[in-house]
């Protein structure tokens, strides 16, 4: 189940002591395959209502992306993210206990949205330009790079976000073209 490992996760988190840094955000990854169901009008709009319902002052925000598919004839292929989920956490300790206790609700209810099982990741925000993130509302386009986690991968946090993300955000135009850019870390 789904919100098992979301609990087992918030055990990990706080021993790695993500909780005083950064704000925290779950992210819950749908990867694109050919049995893929996922209905993203159904997530937003029952699921996410009935999240922040349960989960209550826990969360501060829940985002939806997905990631369209190209037409039949295109030679570009399929984003392998299909759909992103983000719940902005404000209360790890409250959001644990709500998550334990109301999973089988939230599990029945996501049942209808898909059946497929997410990647499963706490993220930290280890940097972020641009208007905050409250005023980025729906129907916004976003581009999202992912660094998957590999056996002798390096990701230099600190060269990315003082040498490539200015550079990232001039080449783009700057506030002209971008309302957010936003850098998360996996944590735990």
């Amino acid at each position: 189940e789904v919100l098992a490992a979301v609990s087992l996760g918030l055990v990990a988190l706080r021993l790695f002591g993500a909780a005083s840094g950064g704000p925290v955000c779950l992210s819950i990854m749908y990867m694109n395959s050919r049995d893929l169901k996922f209905d993203s009008g159904r997530y937003r709009e029952d699921h996410a209502p009935l999240l922040k319902r349960l989960l209550g002052d826990s969360v501060e925000r829940i985002e939806l992306r997905t990631a369209p598919r190209p037409p039949r004839d295109s030679p570009m292929p399929p984003s392998p993210v299909a759909a992103d989920v983000s719940i902005w956490i404000r209360d790890l300790q409250a959001f644990g206990a709500a998550t334990q206790r109301n999973g089988t609700e939230i599990n029945a209810d996501l049942a209808k949205v898909t059946a497929n099982i997410p990647v499963l990741q706490y993220d930290q925000v280890i940097g972020e330009w641009g208007k905050p993130r409250s005023e980025v509302g729906m129907g916004v386009d976003s581009q999202a790079l992912y660094y998957p986690n590999s056996d002798g991968a390096k990701w230099d946090a600190d060269y990315y976000l003082n040498t490539y993300l200015p550079k990232m955000v001039e080449a783009y135009g700057g506030e002209n073209v971008l309302r957010r850019v936003e850098v998360r870390r996996g944590v735990g």
